[in-house]
């Protein structure tokens, strides 16, 4: 059975929302999930999501919100969907989103960053958000999930509108909240290269990260992020989102973002592939 499928209950879908601003959309989550069981305290829960989203919007890409909480106050994990067609105030500027996936985890949660991913896998299909946004019963959104979650191959048409995405990051401590910005900004397929042989022979083979190697040290210890974007400027996007994490990826010797044109890549990825 799939991730989504796994943690997304009828129980915690709402269709057809007609409700105003963030604020109160937030609270009808509180008061959903602690109805349910799913959390132990709503204050406690309301100001663990608005910490997180006062650092920056959860709004991952247009029309989509994904607020998300990892905390000991969630007693079970949960996604939380929310669909309106009129849509729902986000943020500064009028913003609205139509699709919102709010997620919780326990603290000690380690499907976190999996749950994550496979929301932003799922939502990145035009034809599911359509889907999505027209769905008149929970029992429709449970379809779609399960539908995409039979997916084994994905498919590589349309690809010439896409980049591949490379993050190198020299220190490894700051790895998890770097992988989480990136999927947070619209990182798509992300794969993690976790192997000290493996990234060293990527710095001297590859030519363009030569001089990136003589900033590191010689026991090179990196980690890279790789995956999708459909947005030119995401290498620039993420580096200002992770500025204001107090990130700087322009300090010399921290690391590198790069994107290549998915067209120049050969081969395809594997979408039955927990990630």
């Amino acid at each position: 059975m799939g991730v989504l499928k796994n943690i997304v209950s009828k129980d915690l879908i709402i269709t057809k929302c007609k409700m105003k601003d963030r604020e109160e959309l937030f609270e009808k989550i509180a008061e959903l999930v602690l109805s349910k069981g799913y959390i132990e305290n709503k204050d406690d829960f309301l100001k663990g999501i608005w910490e997180r989203e006062n650092q920056i919007s959860t709004e991952i890409a247009k029309g989509i919100g994904m607020p998300h909480i990892k905390s000991d106050i969630v007693k079970k994990d949960f996604i939380v969907v929310i669909i309106s067609k009129e849509g729902i105030k986000y943020g500064g500027f009028n913003k609205k989103v139509n699709l919102i996936f709010c997620i919780g985890v326990e603290k000690d949660s380690k499907t976190y960053l999996n749950i994550m991913a496979k929301i932003a896998r799922f939502l990145s299909k035009e034809e599911i958000k359509k889907s999505l946004i027209n769905s008149d019963v929970p029992e429709d959104v449970m379809k779609l999930i399960s539908d995409f979650e039979k997916v084994e191959i994905v498919k590589t048409e349309g690809q010439k509108n896409k980049y591949l995405a490379t993050i190198i990051i020299n220190k490894v401590v700051e790895f998890d909240k770097v992988m989480e910005l990136a999927i947070e900004t619209g990182l798509v397929n992300p794969t993690i290269i976790d192997s000290t042989y493996g990234i060293r022979k990527m710095f001297f083979d590859i030519p363009f990260l030569n001089t990136f190697a003589l900033f590191s040290d010689k026991n090179i210890s990196s980690k890279i992020l790789i995956g999708i974007t459909e947005d030119k400027e995401y290498a620039k996007r993420l580096a200002g989102v992770l500025k204001n994490e107090e990130i700087d990826i322009e300090q010399e010797g921290k690391g590198i973002i790069f994107l290549q044109k998915l067209e120049d890549v050969v081969g395809g990825n594997d979408d039955s592939i927990d990630i």
